[in-house]
C-alpha cells in the first residue's frame, strides 16, 4: 500500500490497544471496551488483509480451511469438552454457530496467518518452523486465557483450564502450519509481526491490570 506506511498503521494499532488496556483495566469504562472487543479484531483483521501479498485461488483456499477447522475444531469441543475440555463461550464476542462465535474462527485464522508469516522469516527447515510456530501459539493462549475468563469470552467447567486445551492448541496450530506448509503457501506481510506483538504486549499487560 503506497498511499499508507504500515509504520502509520502500527503505530495507529498500538494506540488503538493501549487505549483498550485502559478502558478494560477501568471497572466503570470496561462493559464498553468488552463490547468493543469484536470490532477490534476484525479491524486488526481487515488492516492485516489490506498488507497481504499475494492474493491467489490457494491462498484463499488455505484461509478457508483454517478459519473451517477453527471453528469446527471449536464447535465440537463446545458440545462434548473433547479436545480442549469443558467450556463454554459468553456473549462478547458475538453471533454464534451452535454455541462458538464466528469471531473465534476469524481469531484463529488471524493467528496462525501472523505466526506462519513470522516462522517463514526465520531461517528453519520445516519440521523446526512448525515447531516453533505451534510452541508461540500456546504461549500467546497462555496469555489470552486468564484475560478472557476474567472478561467473561468464555468460562471453564471443573477445576479451571486443563493441560488438555494447551496440549490441543499445540495440535491444531502445528496441523494448520504444516497445511500451509505442505500447500506450498508463500506470503508477505509486514504488519503481521508487529501485530502479533502488539497482541502480546496487550494481553501481558491486562494480565497484570484486570
Amino acid at each position: 500500500m503506497k498511499w499508507l506506511k504500515v509504520q502509520y498503521v502500527i503505530i495507529f494499532l498500538a494506540i488503538i490497544y493501549f487505549t483498550g488496556v485502559l478502558g478494560l483495566s477501568s471497572e466503570g469504562w470496561r462493559p464498553l471496551f468488552r463490547s468493543l472487543t469484536p470490532y477490534n479484531l476484525l479491524l486488526s483483521a481487515g488492516l492485516l488483509a489490506l498488507y497481504h501479498r499475494p492474493w491467489s485461488y490457494r491462498v484463499f483456499l488455505a484461509f478457508s480451511l483454517v478459519f473451517i477447522g477453527g471453528m469446527v475444531a471449536e464447535i465440537y469441543g463446545v458440545d462434548t469438552g473433547y479436545i480442549f475440555g469443558h467450556y463454554t463461550y459468553g456473549d462478547v464476542l458475538g453471533v454464534k454457530v451452535l454455541g462458538t462465535p464466528l469471531m473465534i474462527g476469524i481469531n484463529w485464522l488471524m493467528l496462525i496467518y501472523m505466526v506462519y508469516v513470522i516462522t517463514s522469516s526465520m531461517v528453519l527447515g520445516w519440521l523446526p518452523r512448525i515447531i516453533t510456530g505451534a510452541f508461540m501459539m500456546v504461549f500467546y493462549d497462555l496469555l489470552l486465557e486468564p484475560v478472557a475468563i476474567r472478561l467473561d469470552y468464555w468460562s471453564w467447567g471443573g477445576m479451571g483450564i486443563p493441560l488438555q486445551n494447551y496440549l490441543a492448541w499445540w495440535i491444531l496450530s502445528a496441523l494448520f502450519i504444516a497445511g500451509w506448509i505442505i500447500m506450498d503457501i508463500r506470503i508477505k506481510n509486514p504488519l503481521a509481526p508487529a501485530l502479533f506483538l502488539i497482541h502480546l504486549a496487550f494481553l501481558l499487560v491486562l494480565n497484570f491490570t484486570l
